[in-house]
């Protein structure tokens, strides 16, 4: 009976999953121009033979080293180092190969649509931000309030988060945290890989986002409505 419940939840969130993800900028057949014959799920999970961490993920790339946000005024800076789940994220981001664990259809064939090279022109329908992280927002560090030397005016986080979790809660949505203690602000804070939250402005051109805003955050950003939900002084 456990196992027949397991498997309608898993149902359940692949089926809803599928449902954003299909025909957005994460669906493989955007990524590739496929005609539609390529399993969406399949480019980052698969419920057999997978990578144990995160459950069912089924990319696998060697260990990269990334070099991380640090600056004088950066308050939570601590010389922490990429962790998950951004180092998932990265897994396709950082521009390095990636293949799949196992690929989909009888005895796991390889199919290179599922699989990025270096210098792989699908490089060039998303964010191909490399290893060196320092230009981009501070991720993989522990989100502390009360270290506010510039007076951003950080919210203390609640328990009000997916499952209860620890999270930002603003006035335009809910930024999770992650790690243990559940205070690791990740990629997953401020992004949603599942594109579960709706808001004008999506639009996809050639596999790209074109709209006035992009796919997979937590909230709507127009007037920079999700950065001042942290940097509620600025």
């Amino acid at each position: 009976m456990k196992g027949i419940i397991i498997l309608l939840l898993l149902t359940f969130v692949f089926t809803n999953a599928h449902a954003v993800i299909s025909g957005s900028p994460h669906d493989v057949n955007v990524m590739r121009e496929s005609t539609g014959e390529l399993q969406t799920c399949a480019m980052c999970h698969t419920p057999h033979s997978n990578i144990e961490k995160p459950p069912l993920w089924n990319r696998d790339q060697p260990s990269q080293n990334y070099m991380v946000y640090e600056s004088p005024s950066f308050d939570m800076y601590t010389g922490q180092v990429l962790q998950a789940p951004s180092t998932y994220c990265m897994t396709c981001h950082n521009g390095v190969s990636s293949t799949l664990v196992n690929y989909p259809g009888a005895g796991s064939t390889a199919g290179p649509d599922y699989d990025l090279g270096n210098n792989d022109p699908v490089f060039s329908n998303f964010t191909n931000m490399g290893v060196n992280l320092k230009n981009n927002h501070p991720v993989s560090f522990i989100y502390n309030p009360s270290i506010d030397d510039d007076d951003n005016g950080f919210p203390e986080p609640k328990a009000d988060g997916p499952g209860g979790r620890k999270a930002i809660v603003g006035k335009k949505g809910i930024y999770p945290l992650y790690g243990n203690r559940q205070d690791h602000f990740e990629c997953s804070t401020c992004h949603d890989v599942h594109d579960t939250v709706e808001y004008p402005g999506k639009e996809i051109t050639d596999g790209k986002s074109s709209g006035k805003q992009i796919f997979f955050l937590r909230a709507d950003n127009s007037g920079s409505g999700m950065c001042i939900d942290c940097h509620t002084n600025r």
